[in-house]
């Protein structure tokens, strides 16, 4: 029985990791390397590959995942030879087995081994590949996986590659994904799973890197983006960094068990484990495996752009947090604030459930770090928050926008509040504004209408002097937002006297809104944020602020009820969800705040 692309769509187990089973049993340094074993120990090759049928895997993984010339050569090593031993080691183990088994020529990256031979040209690496893909071909596998592609030349020429050796050969792409939405932390999925496919690969997937509870993030994004069958071959576990700089790897061969039975629940075929995996995660998931038809498959996702938009298409309640990036003045008094606000993100995710942290750009023109860095330097700290960046138009040329959208889209940023921005707090500071939110909505919806899922402010208190009048205004103006493109609106601070107007008037509108809530620890802080443009600090609010007296902790406690009460209200109301403005850096305010919203409290009267 040949192999065919069709066996792809029926669930099938590979088997585990083979590079750190020998390294277990033979020793491995930086002059031996797991492919040279092929030639040296032919019986410890087998052996793994033995182990790995026995406890139940259907495709084995040839033992090449650094058998091309880059890796080869400087061991003095021969590409022909060394990858026809592996196969030839792979095939007599399967032709052994009592069931069928099936072979997979195994090609991983080039990585940093190829800066030996100079940097070499994407027509050089697609040689590369070639000439090793040519000799797993004629040696006899029965499909190609390319494993651990993290960098997107690598994955263009292999794909490439095979293509043109092998047409015939069924071909897996496994991508290296750590956040669930790029590959290795820059390109964007969907760019990727686009270009691969054009060129023609019969499964997609990923491995390494994550274990596999992370691994579904990456699960629930491929499955959006192609229809094609998925791989996924997650590490033992994933790896942390503690505190004091040890590594350690989170996970259990049970975890595989679990892991096998959601990934068949959601359609995917090719299942396996990676790095630090042994016999017992294979075992694990062969159970599940075993009992595939007995498990319900569920349609696939709908292609959505963002965790965000996924979130608020099934119904879940969003919570939404700020966290300003640092500003220069804050970051020169104290270099730990950087850290302090990673932590705050982290905090709030694991501790507090916070699903989207949001990053403003330059309230009233103030310098800070941009939103995007500070996006990059809280993105590996987050395991499912999303991210949604705030971008003005202040100051943006033509050129600036094409190049930061540009860059949003390769680096995978999906959820982009569009502002039309305030102007410099200081009159005597020029600033221009060649677009308003609404004209450059229209702009890049139009520019990448598949990519982005767009966001924008709704000012709802700007005109509050003209009562009812200046609300409908303001709706009016969200309306136009909406047909420019923007999928989402955040409003300015709101407080309870006016949560549930805000709701009756915009509640036809068809996007999510989510009412913005800001604590206020003071009569100071409320003089301050009331220079800022829309927003509005209602009497009752600074009534009870001045009824705390000087106490920090009672002015605290106070903050938490008037924030809590308008969160727990605004989910009383039906609003998808609430975006919390964390003034101070106090993160344990905005925890305070979320209790109200999981455990309902009184609430006072206004004007009591």
């Amino acid at each position: 029985m040949a192999f065919s692309s069709d066996l792809l769509r029926t669930p099938m187990l590979w088997d585990g990791a083979m590079g750190t089973e020998l390294a277990a049993t033979q020793g491995l340094s930086d002059s031996t390397s797991a492919e040279a074993l092929n030639l040296t120990a032919p019986d410890a090759v087998r052996s793994v590959h033995l182990a790995y049928v026995a406890a139940g895997a259907d495709i084995l993984q040839t033992n090449t995942y650094q058998a091309t010339r880059v890796a080869l050569m400087p061991q003095g090593l021969d590409v022909d030879a060394v990858n026809r031993a592996a196969v030839g080691h792979a095939r007599a183990v399967s032709a052994n087995a009592s069931r069928q088994v099936w072979v997979a020529g195994s090609i991983g990256p080039l990585g940093e081994k190829r800066y030996i031979f100079d940097i070499l040209s994407d027509q050089q690496m697609e040689e590369v590949y070639a000439e090793q893909i040519l000799v797993l071909a004629e040696a006899g596998v029965d499909l190609l996986v390319a494993e651990t592609m993290g960098d997107y030349r690598e994955v263009i020429a292999a794909t490439r590659a095979a293509r043109a050796v092998a047409p015939q050969i069924p071909l897996v792409v496994q991508l290296e994904v750590f956040d669930g939405q790029t590959l290795g932390g820059r390109i964007d999925l969907a760019t990727v799973v686009k270009q691969i496919e054009a060129i023609g690969v019969d499964a997609i997937g990923a491995n390494c890197r994550v274990g596999p509870e992370m691994m579904q993030r990456t699960a629930r994004r491929l499955l959006e983006l192609t229809e094609l069958p998925i791989s996924l071959q997650p590490n033992a576990g994933t790896i942390g960094i503690d505190y004091t700089g040890r590594m350690h790897t989170f996970g259990q061969p049970e975890d595989f068990a679990s892991f096998a039975q959601w990934a068949l629940s959601r359609g995917v075929t090719l299942i396996g484990s990676c790095c630090h995996s042994t016999p017992r995660h294979t075992m694990a998931m062969r159970a599940a495996l075993d009992r595939a038809k007995d498990i319900e498959v569920l349609p696939r996702p709908q292609r959505s752009r963002s965790r965000l938009e996924r979130r608020l298409k099934r119904g879940e309640f969003v919570i939404c947090v700020e966290i300003d990036p640092p500003s220069d003045d804050e970051y020169q008094r104290n270099p730990g604030v950087l850290q302090h606000k990673i932590d705050g993100a982290r905090y709030l995710e694991q501790r507090h459930h916070v699903d989207v942290i949001t990053i403003a750009d330059h309230t009233m023109g103030k310098p800070w770090l941009d939103p995007f860095p500070f996006a990059e330097v809280i993105r590996p700290h987050l395991r499912k928050a999303d991210l949604l960046l705030h971008y003005s138009c202040r100051n943006k040329a033509e050129t600036d926008i094409t190049g930061n959208f540009a860059s949003y889209k390769l680096y995978g940023y999906n959820n982009i509040l569009i502002i039309t921005g305030d102007p410099p707090a200081d009159p005597t500071e020029e600033c221009f504004f060649r677009f308003s939110s609404i004209k450059l909505l229209k702009r890049i919806s139009e520019d990448h209408p598949d990519h982005f899922f767009l966001g924008c402010a709704f000012d709802h208190t700007r005109g509050l002097h003209r009562g009812e009048a200046g609300l409908e205004g303001e709706v009016r103006r969200l309306e136009k937002k909406v047909a420019a493109g923007a999928r989402l609106a955040l409003t300015q601070p709101i407080f309870l006297d006016r949560i549930d107007q805000l709701y009756e008037k915009s509640k036809h509108l068809p996007i999510p809104i989510l009412p913005g809530i800001m604590p206020i620890f003071s009569l100071q802080h409320a003089e301050t944020v009331s220079q800022f443009g829309g927003i509005v600090i209602p009497e009752y609010v600074k009534e009870r602020l001045a009824s705390a007296g000087t106490s920090r902790a009672a002015k605290t406690r106070v903050a938490v009820e008037i924030a809590g009460e308008v969160a727990q209200r605004a989910k009383e109301l039906g609003f998808p969800g609430i975006y919390l403005i964390s003034s101070f850096n106090r993160f344990d305010v905005i925890a305070g705040t979320l209790k109200y919203v999981n455990e309902p409290q009184p609430v006072l009267a206004l004007g009591d």
